[in-house]
């Protein structure tokens, strides 16, 4: 299941002498695309991530947001099999199973 990370559920930290941490961190999110991821993630846990224009970067409204104005901007990037893809807003890519989903700084 595609796991999601952004400031509100970081990677944990983890010492370089192993490859993975002992607990990934992050939510595991059941979506086929990263529009289902999106919408699942504002439908079980609050926050919003919607595109900003132009269009590359999201607007991330944290969760208990009372306001349409307060939000972060992110640049979303899919890590799979030791590639980092940058999906820009196309809500319709396909996730895989393994995909780390992270929602952060912007990039490019």
């Amino acid at each position: 299941m595609p796991r999601f990370y952004s400031h509100d559920f970081p990677r944990p930290p983890h010492d370089l002498t192993t490859p993975e941490p002992a607990e990934p961190g992050g939510l595991e999110i059941p979506a086929a695309t990263l529009g289902e991821l999106l919408a699942h993630l504002e439908d079980a846990h609050g926050i919003r991530v919607v595109p900003h224009d132009p269009p590359k970067y999201f607007r991330y409204y944290p969760r208990d947001s009372d306001s349409a104005v307060e939000f972060h901007m992110v640049d979303i990037h899919i890590y799979r099999d030791g590639m980092e893809i940058c999906p820009k807003q196309d809500l319709a890519f396909p996730l895989e199973d393994e995909d780390a989903i992270e929602a952060g700084p912007l990039m490019c």
